[in-house]
């Protein structure tokens, strides 16, 4: 999961947040390039400015959403597909906000389509969970550093603060609490596989994997890739929700079925300690079901699911 934290103009978030939105048109006027490694159910934190005490040279987080979609429009058709979702109640007001990054407006504007936001209380400073974001950050940032994913600690941030269901109640668009649970439980789950040592897959391997687990996401959009890393997939569900491991490795690979074994274990081990009620399933080979089956035993919270590629 490649989660980022994008400068937003404060009067469209505001507007939308007073609203209630839960759905919105991200513009980025002064961005006309593809994001990379960002793909639809990655999350995108509203970084801005704030009127907080003893805050007033720092941006603050307050909220976020799901990406769904990128596309590059036109101001005018920008307007005739998504109105107000764009963050202002009149095509005017949207062009003179536009206006403030330039004098020209782009031919086609970058858009970030947004579901499922939801907007926190408070703000949630980035220095306040050990995050250093540049003060002259002019884009995005990805919350992973190379060192430290602070998705996770940015929601659980966002937990202590509350979520804003005041604006929510001013319209009939209520964000769901439902939408801020499934996000922490999936990046809690994130935090847990930094903590486990890789399974370290051949490619071929790995590519055979993904093309399983596509086909479960194809009857199942439920099931989302867990970070950017995507070898486990999470799928949410009221009772902890399910971590899914491809992994059709050969039957007569018995080096690789021991630690395949052991990987097991040791999830096992770390959703005990940390008392999560998560399962999990691991796509397998019929023939590699029956083998580890056969020769080891595995945790009673791991199943396997046979996975003919034919």
């Amino acid at each position: 999961m490649a989660s980022c934290i994008y400068v937003t103009n404060r009067e469209m978030i505001e507007y939308h947040r007073l609203n209630g939105a839960n759905e919105l048109n991200f513009w980025r006027p002064l961005s006309q390039t593809r994001m990379k490694k960002f793909y639809p159910g990655d999350l995108i934190f509203f970084l801005t400015k704030t009127d907080i005490p003893g805050k007033s040279k720092e941006k603050g987080i307050i909220g976020y959403g799901e990406y769904v979609r990128s596309e590059r429009l036109s101001l005018s058709t920008m307007w005739r597909k998504y109105g107000d979702k764009n963050g202002y109640a009149a095509l005017d007001a949207l062009r003179s906000a536009m206006k403030e990054y330039g004098n020209r407006i782009p031919e086609k504007i970058s858009c970030l389509y947004i579901d499922h936001v939801v907007f926190f209380n408070s703000p949630v400073f980035p220095s306040d969970i050990g995050m250093k974001i540049p003060w002259n950050l002019e884009s995005y940032t990805y919350t992973n550093d190379g060192k430290n994913d602070y998705t996770y600690k940015l929601l659980e941030a966002g937990s202590r603060v509350g979520l804003n269901y005041w604006a929510a109640t001013m319209t009939s668009n209520k964000a769901e609490e439902d939408w801020f649970n499934k996000d922490l439980r999936r990046n809690r789950v994130s935090v847990f596989e930094e903590s486990i040592p890789d399974l370290e897959l051949s490619k071929s391997v790995i590519k055979s994997g993904e093309s399983a687990i596509s086909a479960y996401t194809r009857e199942n959009p439920g099931l989302k890739k867990v970070n950017e890393k995507a070898k486990i997939w999470y799928e949410d569900d009221e009772q902890g929700g399910t971590v899914w491991i491809p992994c059709l490795i050969g039957v007569r690979d018995i080096e690789k079925l021991k630690t395949l074994a052991g990987h097991l274990w040791m999830w096992a081990k770390k959703l005990t300690d940390e008392k999560a009620q998560t399962r999990v399933k691991v796509l397998v080979k019929p023939e590699t079901a029956k083998a580890l089956t056969e020769r080891f035993f595995l945790p009673e919270r791991v199943t396997l699911v046979p996975f003919d590629q034919e």
